[in-house]
């Protein structure tokens, strides 16, 4: 598991950031499909390539 508390982040500005691919599972609890999406939204502001997924019935944690 990631520490929340990390400097690490994905720069949203920066285009050398790379493509983003988000995954939200329709069950997740630690990161629910409000959050994943808010980020996905974030990220979009970014030139790079970004894409969001859900998975339905499905845990991803």
């Amino acid at each position: 598991m990631r520490n929340p508390r990390t400097e690490v982040k994905a720069d949203n500005l920066d285009p050398d950031r790379g493509p983003m691919l988000v995954i939200s599972g329709e069950y997740g609890h630690q990161v629910p499909h409000a959050i994943a999406h808010a980020t996905c939204e974030r990220q979009l502001k970014n030139p790079g390539t970004t894409e969001f997924a859900e998975l339905a019935g499905r845990f991803v944690e």
